[in-house]
């Protein structure tokens, strides 16, 4: 009876040591546990330039204000039906939870080529979980900052990857923040 106490309070102890933390990773930066870097991908598969890495000085036909970005800086694409794939953002981590953040553009002028809707879907290691559209509202001219566009919590801590992708339905336009994960360190 008392080693089964005893394992009983080594296990509640250890329960309760377990320590959850969450780390961000902006989207040019990198995770400060690992080293790793959110992977963007478009059409050939590779860091073609189909991802416009913005920020103050750089940016696309999308200007929002980088002093409202995170750490001033966001990753910028646009998907045209009929491109041969999907624009992509890819990110390893091990943790329990995990929450992707993107600016959302409304007052973009609409002309060839260029869209403010955005429209994603999410995948936890290789599993389609949802999706995310924003049709913009063309009569406010302001951008949406730290917008909550995909979450999921409750994962078992171990090794996971999220696969946020343009659907290929519509044109769609992907600005990109950052990413925050939650890990539970062990004891």
């Amino acid at each position: 009876m008392f080693v089964l106490l005893a394992w009983i309070a080594m296990f509640w102890t250890n329960l309760a040591l377990a320590s959850p933390a969450n780390v961000t990773v902006d989207d040019q930066g990198v995770d400060e546990r690992t080293g790793l870097a959110p992977i963007y991908t478009g059409p050939n598969d590779v860091n073609d330039g189909s991802w416009l890495v913005a920020n103050a000085s750089v940016m696309g036909v999308a200007q929002p204000d980088a002093s409202q970005a995170h750490n001033g800086t966001w990753h910028d694409a646009t998907y045209h039906p009929g491109d041969a794939s999907p624009r992509t953002v890819e990110f390893g981590f091990v943790g329990t939870d995990v929450y992707a953040y993107f600016i959302l553009g409304n007052g973009i002028p609409p002309v060839p080529l260029v869209t403010a809707l955005t429209n994603l879907s999410f995948h936890v290691d290789n599993v389609f979980e949802t999706t995310f559209e924003h049709a913009p509202d063309f009569s406010n001219s302001n951008y949406e900052y730290n917008v909550l566009g995909f979450s999921k919590t409750g994962m078992v801590n171990t090794a996971h990857q999220l696969q946020i992708q343009t659907t290929t339905g519509n044109a769609s336009l992907v600005l990109f923040d950052y990413l925050v994960y939650t890990y539970v360190s062990p004891v």
